[in-house]
């Protein structure tokens, strides 16, 4: 397992993030300044070129991967971006987030012309969610380079299977996304987000606020998400995935560091809404899903057995201590 874990941009909490871990921990993600491009969390501190320096300076003493994100969709090449790269490119920075083709294919040319030695991760925002579009990216990257599948196929498991064989790159997953799945507010969030981002920082999401109330309001959507939890791992690992993203960016440091540790371990005794955000929009409402309580129970969803509605039943019935052995 190979975590690769975001940070907002503050350089006290991006040293104990960074330090802090142990073995799994391979990889930091920060977002670029705004003027170089927007960004689709929200909650995050803007960086500046100097917390970019100082943050890769603490990654490079431990030997962390640092990427940084230039993943607007609407991101176009400028010479803004150009200059910014070739700053990234000197001090170090090993690999680049684009969320569209023309940054793509900017950094691909970019990096043939010039030999340099960055990868490329390719964002959920691109939405790959088909085996032609994992072969489509696949035959314009390299071993440097990742593609991550968008999360709404974080259980598709044929696909998850066939890319992972016929991908020349490494498949990564979103393993902690807040998302619902296939929500239709997801695109929209982001957009939104990507070009409002200031200097001043993300301040409302509407979008994101809409998907977490209906989350709180039916936890049963909890096991409908794409989530993976700490001690499903190894299904994926059993199929060749090795990458597994964990979007930390608006989370306060200790949650981060639990989050990791949780991934780390395999293993998480509290909430499971904790791991990915959702408690953070409003405590006094949200009703736990004990993680511990779905052992077994969540197998049987991930691998098409039971659905989640016969198994969030089969939740609160553990929780108060009923027994399903009619089930």
């Amino acid at each position: 397992m190979k975590l690769t874990v975001g940070l907002k941009g503050n350089v006290a909490s991006a040293k104990r993030v960074i330090l802090e871990p142990k073995e799994a921990l391979y990889e930091v993600f920060i977002g670029a300044p705004p003027e170089i491009s927007g960004t689709g969390r929200t909650g995050i501190l803007p960086t500046t070129i100097d917390v970019l320096n100082k943050v890769n300076d603490v990654a490079t003493s431990r030997g962390t991967k640092l990427n940084i994100l230039i993943n607007s969709v609407t991101l176009k090449p400028n010479l803004h971006l150009d200059d910014f790269v070739n700053k990234m490119e000197s001090i170090g920075v090993d690999s680049f987030t684009v969320a569209n083709d023309s940054i793509l294919n900017y950094l691909v040319e970019r990096r043939k012309s010039s030999n340099a030695s960055y990868g490329i991760t390719l964002s959920t925002f691109m939405y790959i969610t088909t085996l032609d579009r994992v072969m489509v990216y696949s035959d314009v990257l390299d071993d440097r380079d990742r593609i991550i599948i968008n999360q709404n196929e974080n259980r598709n498991f044929p696909l998850l299977k066939v890319a992972v064989k016929e991908s020349k790159v490494p498949i990564e997953l979103f393993a902690n996304t807040l998302c619902l799945q296939n929500c239709a507010d997801n695109m929209y969030n982001h957009a939104e987000f990507m070009a409002s981002y200031s200097n001043k920082g993300l301040v409302n999401d509407p979008f994101l606020d809409n998907c977490v109330a209906k989350r709180i309001n039916d936890p049963m959507l909890i096991l409908t998400s794409p989530i993976i939890r700490p001690e499903d791992i190894h299904i994926y690992e059993d199929i060749g995935i090795q990458f597994f993203k964990l979007g930390t960016r608006s989370f306060a440091t200790e949650q981060t560091l639990k989050a990791i540790s949780a991934y780390q371990n395999r293993k998480w005794d509290g909430d499971i809404a904790e791991l990915n955000g959702t408690v953070n929009v409003d405590v006094n409402k949200h009703h736990p899903v004990l993680n511990r309580m779905l052992d077994g129970m969540i197998d049987e969803l991930l691998l098409g057995g039971k659905n989640a509605k016969f198994i969030y039943s089969s939740y609160l019935k553990r929780v108060k201590g009923e027994s399903n052995d009619e089930h």
